[in-house]
């Protein structure tokens, strides 16, 4: 148990010793090349950052049909608003990966904790019968 406590503190110290700085972009959509070939959108601003689409937003919007993300832009000329799929919802993709290492965390930490009581009660087993075996020579 306590090689297993070691090794997580290591790994956790590796892990932060790596840092996990990520920062949003603050503006997403600067570099975005607009798909539609009929769009006269010259320069382009995001009001809203990347993100998923909604059940119902998947149903009645082809946009969200190709990444399954999406992104509300403002073209400056003519000024209008257009919504765009977008590659890589940051903010969700950081939480699926963040509640996927916690239950895998969790799951580590729950094997540990069943290995060390099963551990324990083949021990107590082995105690008792060598007691027995001592018993039966004297």
């Amino acid at each position: 148990m306590k090689f297993s406590v070691l090794v997580i503190c290591v790994v956790l110290v590796i892990l932060f010793s790596k840092g996990f700085s990520y920062s949003l972009p603050k503006n997403v959509a600067t570099a975005v090349k607009l798909t539609k070939k009929n769009s006269t959108c010259l320069e382009v601003q995001s009001t809203k950052e990347c993100r998923s689409c909604t059940s119902h937003e998947k149903k009645f919007w082809k946009i969200c049909g190709e990444t399954g993300n999406i992104e509300e832009i403002i073209c400056k000329k003519p000024k209008t608003t257009l919504h765009e799929s977008c590659p890589f919802a940051f903010k969700a993709e950081l939480q699926r990966f963040w509640v996927f290492e916690g239950c895998f965390a969790g799951l580590a930490i729950l094997s540990n904790i069943v290995v060390w009581w099963r551990r324990n009660a083949l021990d107590v087993v082995k105690y008792h019968r060598l007691k027995r075996q001592i018993s039966d020579i004297f």
